[in-house]
């Protein structure tokens, strides 16, 4: 969370806000995702970017690039182990 936290902060445009702050607001929306489930909308995007004290305007951008970022780089990483779970497979039955 920390780590996601800091990628999220480095995707504003102009100054974000303190870094404790956004991982306080971040950490504050995780508790509430797993708490109640049906509220989960809380714990990304919007709810952050409230809670840390940024403009809607500003939080916008910065929420759609680090959620690209984070699906890009997941996405590398399930070919990168299908890639080798195949790889695996094909040497253990020849």
């Amino acid at each position: 969370m920390a780590v996601d936290t800091l990628g999220w902060r480095y995707a504003f445009a102009g100054e974000p806000p303190p870094y404790l702050r956004m991982l306080a607001a971040r950490t504050a929306g995780e508790a509430l995702n797993i708490v109640t489930p049906r509220l989960s909308r809380r714990g990304s995007g919007e709810g952050l970017a409230s809670e840390a004290g940024v403009p809607y305007d500003e939080s916008v951008p910065s929420i759609v690039i680090a959620k690209t970022t984070s699906t890009i780089a997941q996405t590398l990483f399930l070919l990168l182990g299908l890639i080798l779970v195949v790889t695996w497979c094909r040497g253990t039955s020849g």
